[in-house]
């Protein structure tokens, strides 16, 4: 009911995603004449079968209905907005049809950039001096893979802390806890976390852009991705 009102009280509906809250959202603004903005923040069908598992028997099924919820909600948009041409491109391949317009991510290079005291960064958040620091920034989720960079982290020959900066799934935050990776929860000053860092990793299984590999970047560090979206472009 609320979102009913709301769209009726306004001439343009922004939606960022094809879940339920959007696509109610942009059903009752196309039934009402309303301009739909959609601004597509992930690859949708991806994020969906990387967050729940099904039995491979179904597997093929629920892909294609969900591909095809997804293409239909995507429909309704006057223009869909998404972070670069290979964005854009992947969409395009995949059938989803509409008008699309490339506005690319940016970085504040003023808050996010080289530490000029690595010392000092590492003690300002609490950390190790002595140590290299593995940072991941992001929700924890079942498709960032966080798991499979535990394994990686629990192989290394040196000493090194690992720190997840972001919350979500709480038995992947025990079992990263159990295992002495620092997890911060949601924070406000992720440049911080950056900058006491030595590598960055993202080993997630779907990304569009990746803000936070960009922000990275822009803090000085190495970093270490899977080559999904735009990352393998960086």
């Amino acid at each position: 009911a609320m979102i009913k009102s709301v769209v009726k009280e306004n001439d343009i509906v922004w939606t960022h995603s094809a879940g339920p809250i959007g696509s109610v959202a942009s059903w009752y603004a196309k039934r009402n004449k309303k301009k739909i903005v959609t601004t597509v923040h992930s690859i949708e069908w991806e994020l969906f079968f990387g967050a729940i598992t099904f039995p491979r028997f179904f597997s093929g099924v629920f892909n294609w209905i969900v591909r095809k919820y997804i293409k239909n909600v995507y429909r309704r948009s006057n223009v869909l907005t998404v972070s670069s041409k290979g964005i854009k491109d992947l969409l395009d391949e995949n059938g989803v049809k509409g008008r699309k317009v490339v506005v690319p991510l940016g970085v504040d290079t003023n808050k996010f950039r080289p530490s000029s005291y690595k010392r000092a960064s590492k003690l300002k958040v609490g950390l190790k001096e002595g140590r290299k620091v593995i940072v991941y920034v992001g929700r924890i989720a079942r498709e960032k893979n966080l798991l499979d960079l535990l394994d990686a982290y629990k192989d290394l020959k040196v000493k090194a802390s690992l720190v997840v900066v972001g919350d979500g799934v709480i038995s992947i935050k025990r079992k990263l806890k159990r295992n002495k990776v620092v997890v911060t929860g949601f924070v406000d000053n992720v440049d911080e976390y950056l900058q006491a860092a030595d590598v960055y990793v993202i080993p997630s299984s779907t990304e569009t852009s990746s803000l936070s590999t960009l922000e990275a970047m822009g803090s000085g560090l190495a970093v270490v991705s899977t080559g999904v979206g735009d990352m393998k472009n960086y």
